[in-house]
């Protein structure tokens, strides 16, 4: 059997409701449901990369928010479609 390590983690109200909930229903502990997630999660090798993309998007996002403001008095964007790619897009795409 392999060593146990004793790891204290936070839970929203809502996250541990649901835990409890799943253990239940599962027949199994608490921790045997976080260890078997835990390895399900490691074992799909493109779930770090889906979550690692999905930061980029973020990063994306947030980046775009703070470079591309509306026009305050309606007026056309003083840009093109393929400037805004190359400004915005291409730096953080890498």
């Amino acid at each position: 059997m392999a060593q146990l390590v004793r790891k204290e983690i936070l839970l929203t109200a809502e996250d541990a409701a649901a835990l409890e909930r799943f253990a239940r229903e599962l027949g199994v502990s608490e921790s045997t449901v976080v260890q078997q997630s835990l390895r399900a999660l490691l074992a799909d090798e493109g779930a770090m990369q889906r979550a690692l993309d999905l930061r980029h998007l973020f990063a994306l996002a947030e980046h775009y928010a703070t470079v591309v403001k509306p026009s305050q008095d309606g007026a056309q964007p003083r840009w093109t479609r393929d400037e805004l790619y190359e400004r915005i897009y291409r730096p953080v795409a890498g």
